[in-house]
């Protein structure tokens, strides 16, 4: 797998050895850049996530639902798939491959929701 930046920082990587495959179409610039290029590497909320726990493998389909890696809800409660990113509408200026909690919540992200159990 390459080695790339996220300016100077290194992302990382999923162990995904069949991602290699993606990399050929989808390369970043020599700068290893993430983002340059073609490149779709995951930062953010997907950093170290395989290109094939959403994309088919050979094929440019993705998973019908987001559901099918990770759960429904988001920390902050929104329903991933409704949230504002190039998943949702191709007009979002958050590209799913890249969105970050920060994106949305400037100011902070949102503690996660923790159930309180009532005691008898």
């Amino acid at each position: 797998m390459p080695i790339l930046l996220e300016g100077a920082r290194p992302v990382k990587m999923s162990k995904d050895q069949r991602q290699a495959l993606c990399y050929q179409c989808h390369a970043p610039m020599a700068t290893r850049q993430v983002g340059s290029g073609d490149d779709r590497t995951g930062l953010g909320v997907h950093e170290g996530i395989s290109c094939l726990a959403c994309h088919e493998q050979h094929g440019q389909k993705t998973r019908a639902s987001c559901a099918s890696y990770h759960p429904k809800m988001s920390n902050c409660g929104l329903d991933v798939e409704k949230m504002d990113t190039t998943f949702a509408s191709s007009d979002s200026r958050h590209n799913v491959h890249w969105v970050k909690c920060a994106d949305c919540h400037p100011k902070g992200v949102p503690k996660k929701k923790v159930a309180v159990l009532a005691s008898n």
